[in-house]
């Protein structure tokens, strides 16, 4: 885990690929999201959002979460790295 002092530094370290993983609001991620930038794994929310259809929720894959709006994400890079060192 690597603290940041915002959702800002964050997301600009996710999307240089210096981290793989983020946990946040999808009202910071949904934007890149929407344009393909960003990967969404699952929503840690009682049900999916209406503005991120596709996405499902983290009860939607069996773990047990507490209902907020947080949501975990990727760049789309890091996700086919990983899928190819899988193979």
């Amino acid at each position: 885990m690597v603290p940041y002092r915002g959702t800002g530094p964050a997301l600009q370290d996710l999307l240089a690929g210096q981290v793989d993983l983020l946990c946040d609001q999808p009202v910071a991620t949904g934007p890149y999201i929407k344009s393909g930038m960003l990967k969404p794994y699952a929503l840690a929310a009682a049900s999916r959002l209406p503005s991120l259809p596709d996405v499902p929720t983290f009860a939607e894959a069996g773990c047990q979460t507490s209902s907020s709006r947080f949501g975990t994400v990727s760049t789309r890079r890091r996700v086919r790295r990983r899928q190819s060192l899988k193979d």
